[in-house]
């Protein structure tokens, strides 16, 4: 099981653009309809925070297995 280091993106999709050829892929996280509502029902403002943070995040995974290579790709990617 590998941990997620989450980054915060002024531009999510120029950066997926970025990482479309690289072996390394990280994932791009989209709220979904359940968890949305969910929030919305309990508090409103929270689940609109939430939508709106989750357009620009990236979870990058980490691990024991992460190559040197990838750490170096992923350092130039997000640069």
């Amino acid at each position: 099981m590998f941990a997620q280091f989450t980054v915060l993106l002024d531009d999510r999709e120029a950066m997926q653009a970025k990482f479309a050829d690289c072996k390394f892929r990280p994932r791009f996280i989209t709220p979904s309809p359940q968890r949305t509502a969910r929030l919305q029902a309990s508090a409103a403002r929270i689940a609109l925070i939430s939508k709106e943070t989750a357009k620009r995040v990236m979870s990058l995974p980490m691990g024991p297995d992460l190559t040197v290579e990838s750490q170096k790709t992923v350092t130039l990617l997000l640069a």
